[in-house]
Parts: structure tokens; sequence; C-alpha cells
């Protein structure tokens, strides 16, 4: 089957099968244990509607920075995530996430406003730069915070004492802002550098988050805020829904992932070796 990769290119490899075909017994032995529905930690919410009002190219810009360049940095983060689309968020299909961060919330209507109330009601929520069309009463009853509007501009977010403790970058690179946070309570993590509130939490639940992007570094900083476990803080390629796991390895050595339970596994991987890991059994599948 001639797929195009995203304009690229024909993927007329016969490579590309023979690995596919590799991978049977792994995904094999998947299937005897995924009696459910995968279960993930950190569920990465994007609004398709809401790229109707950007105006930009995918890979520029809003989008290229919250949706497309976003997913490197999820894969490093070493954490369980899945990426959703806010309307299943709403209608409660992804209802085991601890922690949700939402893309680009700058489309929300009323209607899908009060359901994500509802499903978010005992859990954690990053709200990403900016909320256009979304009603500033929604935004409040969302976030729990009065989140304005301020000049569009290129600045940098300087993380306080508290945000360096929970490991979170210094500093950071914010384009495009669009809005800062105003409430009078709640707690800074950073500033940008006109010394108004560029990211701020209220209680670890809701967190605002003005830029365009987040680094793995700063995802697993926001996963000790909100009470989320991390695999690994190595930066190499990692994905898993709890029962099964996929390490790729970004440099040679020996590589320790630890699981929920305390323990802890770990490998020999040259440069782009692949692990696939059954978590159940605790043992690597060949």
């Amino acid at each position: 089957w001639a797929m195009d990769l995203c304009g690229t290119g024909w993927l007329k490899d016969n490579r590309i099968w023979h690995t596919l075909a590799g991978w049977k017994d792994i995904y094999a032995s998947y299937l005897e244990q995924a009696s459910e529905t995968g279960h993930f930690d950190v569920i990465f919410v994007v609004d398709e509607a809401a790229e109707s009002i950007v105006g930009q190219p995918s890979f520029n810009g809003i989008s290229g920075s919250l949706l497309s360049s976003f997913r490197f940095s999820a894969y490093r983060a070493g954490i369980s995530f899945a990426f959703a689309e806010i309307s299943d968020v709403a209608s409660g299909l992804f209802p085991d996430g601890k922690l949700y961060i939402f893309l680009n919330p700058y489309r929300i209507c009323s209607d899908t406003a009060k359901k994500l109330r509802e499903q978010l009601a005992d859990k954690s929520a990053v709200w990403m730069y900016g909320f256009g069309m979304t009603a500033p009463d929604d935004v409040s009853a969302l976030t729990g915070m009065e989140i304005l509007p301020c000049a569009p501009g290129t600045t940098q977010l300087i993380p306080n004492a508290y945000a360096a403790d929970l490991g979170f970058a210094v500093p950071a690179l914010f384009q495009n802002v669009t809005h800062r946070y105003a409430s009078a309570s709640g707690t800074p993590l950073g500033t940008y550098a006109d010394g108004t509130a560029g990211a701020f939490t209220q209680n670890g639940r809701n967190i605002f988050w003005g830029g365009t992007s987040l680094s793995a570094e700063n995802i697993r900083a926001l996963a000790h805020l909100c009470g989320v476990h991390v695999y690994t803080t190595e930066e190499d390629a990692f994905f898993t829904d709890g029962k099964f796991a996929v390490y790729a390895a970004m440099e040679a050595g020996t590589k320790t992932v630890l699981l929920p339970d305390g323990t802890n596994l770990t490998c020999e991987c040259s440069i782009g070796e692949t692990v696939y890991w059954d978590l159940c059994s605790k043992q690597i599948i060949s």
C-alpha cells in the first residue's frame, strides 16, 4: 500500500514492510494482555475545529508549535500519554487521565465548556497559549482564573524559584504570546520579561501556560506538580499504556524505566535500538 508521508514522498521502500513484518510477534504478545482499552496518565487535548480560526499552515507558526512539533516533546517526556480530540474528552471517552493538557483551547463553546467542567471535576488541567473565541465567562469557569488578553509578541517566561524546584527549564522562549494571568490568588510559576504573569497554578490543579510549546523537561515538571508518574527522565522516545512500553534509544547506554510500583527495569541499548517491554511480566519482548 503506497502511502504518502506528509507530501515528502511515497513509502515504496521494501525495508519498511520487512520491518513491520518483524513486529508480528511483538504485536501478538501485546494483544494477549490488551483485554481492555489502554489507560493513560496524561491526555493532550486537541480541538480540530479551533484550527479554522488560526489561518496558518500546519507546520508553521502557532499550529506548528502547539500541534506538530509538540509531539517531539511528548514522546521524550517519559510519561504515559495519549492525544485526544476535545469532543471525545467532553463526552467522557477519556475518564482515566490524571492530567489534561489543552493545546489549543481557543474555540470552546459554552456547551463543551460545561461538559468539560464535569469531566475535569477531580482532575488537573493545563491551558496552553490563549483562549481566542472562548467566552471569558467560560474561561473563568474552566480554569478558576482570570486570564486576560495582552499585547501579542515574543518574550521569555522566567520561572521563579518554586517552578525551578519542580524542574521547570530556565528560561523558556514564548512566541506569539497573547494572554497573561490576572487573578489575585494562586501560585505563580513564572513571569514574562515585562513582569506580568505568564504561568500560574491554582492548587496544582489548573495551570495556565502562556506559550505555544512545552519542552520534555517542562512536561515532566508539570507531571510532578500534578502527581503524575514519570517513567524515565532520559530524553529517549518512550510510550506506554501502563501494560506495554516501547523505548527507542537516542543515545547508547544503560536505560532505566521506573514503574509505579517502584520496580526498575533496565537494559543496555545502542543508538537507535528499540526495546519492547511487557510491563505486566516485566520482561523484554524480543
